[in-house]
């Protein structure tokens, strides 16, 4: 049997220290190290040629790649759901699924979880490659609207 042995206050001072208190940790350590070359001289935005931009980058690739593995497992186990279907409807098509009923296991979890996992900032990352990035990064972030 698990018992959980945390309270509510306990979850949200975790929680409040940890979505608040490490991007103000963050900020901070990066504004002591850099010391004047926080920001771009020609735009607001951090420095692209110093290592400034780490401090935006590092978090965000870290982010990132935890939410690509928690796609992958959900697309792992929507295949195998659809496999198993396929398998108890006809016995003898379950080995030849076809490529509509697999690619469609596959694309639906992918296009209903890229907005919900924050995988549009992967532009965010390639901003400074483009404009068309840039505007490609806001556009796919406007989707992602709170109902709370």
């Amino acid at each position: 049997m698990l018992r959980c042995c945390c309270s509510t206050a306990t979850i949200d001072f975790m929680s409040l220290t940890c979505f608040s208190g490490l991007p103000v940790l963050i900020v901070g350590l990066t504004l002591v190290i850099s010391r004047g070359e926080y920001k771009a001289q020609d735009h607001c935005w951090l420095s692209v040629k110093t290592d400034t931009i780490w401090a935006f980058v590092g978090p965000v690739i870290f982010v990132l790649m935890v939410n690509a593995v928690v796609l992958c497992r959900v697309v792992i186990v929507t295949v195998s759901s659809a496999h198993r279907r396929a398998k108890m409807l006809s016995p003898s098509f379950a080995s030849k699924m076809q490529t509509f009923d697999l690619t469609w296991a596959v694309t639906r979890p992918v296009l209903i979880l890229l907005p919900v996992l924050g995988l549009t900032w992967i532009c965010g990352v390639l901003v400074h490659l483009s404009v068309v990035v840039s505007y490609m990064f806001i556009v796919l972030n406007s989707f992602q609207v709170s109902t709370t």
